[in-house]
């Protein structure tokens, strides 16, 4: 297929995808954004890129170089003829990164939101229908299918993560959709709705409590000079019964919306592999968790600027609107907006994400 990987963020996915899917025999096109080229000005220079580690964390399970058919900073023209875009930009540039976008899509194309982050598909899908692209469809998943190490042109993909939820805006379009990502991305499971891939994302499940009991261990590493490997460290019994009670949270909003619900230590059973019964047994037998070593202490600032604005506000927002109090979620947005100085709900409000009405009004909208 011709595909096109636009951006690439701190945890390499872009260039992880553009490489993979070379190897695995697609025509890729990769560009970042004219503020990142530094990032992969060699591989530009070469017009390559290289997979290394495990062939087993690759969607072509294979390593070695590979031959883009054009990587450079020119987004626009990049997407231009391709079937699928994959887009890997943090949340919080989505929008205005991928306005200049959307009129130069190929007729029927079919934009994939990579990123780490939740209700992409409700952000973008406006600025589409703005531009005149009904034709033109969005999807989401709950994680993305992997991550990376990158240096130079040397890509080492950390994982790879399968059985992963898959929603289309809108949702009547989630069959075309997974048939026509399945090549790329084996193992999705058609999801109901947007509602399940945004109240099911890891990142809303997994960082706001191990993250909120392991802020001292980061910064203490942090003023010591010292690397952290964060979810050996900071995954303590008290950690893991937070995130059981958010969950609990969460699990009743999911009912309120019709959505189905799988508990943090199902999606990382399913996700990962990992075992266990609660959070904090789930959390330590999960290898890439594990694995995640030597890492910088202060990754945690970066992951609830995102997670709290896109993914614990709006959780909060459907919750109350359906009439549910939720304290906790809550307690967590206010928190780290005082410890790391933001307005935690100053994130997109309902109405922004065409979620906003009763509970059985709002699933009907984003089912049609």
């Amino acid at each position: 297929m011709k595909v096109s990987i636009i951006g690439n963020t701190s945890r390499n996915i872009g260039v992880a995808c553009a490489g993979d899917f070379s190897l695995a025999g697609h025509e890729v096109r990769f560009a970042v954004f004219a503020d990142q080229s530094a990032h992969i000005a060699q591989a530009i220079a070469s017009g390559e890129l290289a997979l290394e580690g495990d062939s087993k964390n690759s969607i072509s399970g294979r390593t070695g170089r590979s031959t883009l058919r054009s990587i450079g900073a020119d987004p626009v023209a990049a997407v231009d003829g391709a079937e699928i875009v994959i887009l890997d930009i943090a949340m919080q540039e989505i929008v205005g990164r991928f306005g200049d976008l959307a009129t130069g899509l190929a007729p029927g194309a079919l934009v994939h939101v990579q990123s780490y982050g939740c209700w992409a598909s409700c952000l973008l899908t406006p600025l589409l229908r703005h531009a005149g692209r009904k034709d033109v469809l969005v999807t989401e998943a709950a994680a993305p299918s992997t991550f990376a190490k990158f240096s130079g042109e040397t890509v080492t993909p950390m994982t790879l993560r399968r059985g992963l939820a898959l929603a289309s805006m809108p949702g009547s379009m989630i069959g075309p959709a997974v048939k026509k990502l399945a090549p790329l991305f084996p193992g999705l499971i058609a999801a109901d709705s947007v509602l399940q891939t945004g109240l099911g994302n890891i990142n809303l499940m997994v960082h706001p409590a191990i993250v909120l009991l392991g802020v001292g261990m980061c910064e203490r590493a942090e003023l010591l000079g010292q690397k952290i490997s964060f979810y050996r460290e900071a995954n303590v019994p008290s950690a893991g019964r937070l995130a059981d009670l958010l969950d609990r949270e969460r699990a009743n909003v999911c009912e309120a919306y019709g959505v189905g619900y799988q508990s943090l230590p199902k999606t990382l059973e399913v996700t990962y592999g990992a075992e266990g019964r609660n959070a904090y047994d789930a959390i330590r037998t999960c290898g890439p968790y594990q694995n995640n070593v030597n890492t910088s202490p202060d990754l945690w600032r970066g992951w609830l600027r995102d997670d709290v604005p896109f993914a614990v506000a709006p959780l909060v927002r459907l919750g109350e609107q359906a009439g549910l109090r939720l304290p906790l979620h809550r307690a967590v947005a206010e928190i780290f907006g005082a410890i790391l100085e933001f307005d935690p709900w100053a994130g997109p409000d309902l109405a922004t994400l065409g979620l906003e009405g009763r509970p059985a009004e709002v699933m009907a909208r984003v089912r049609s």
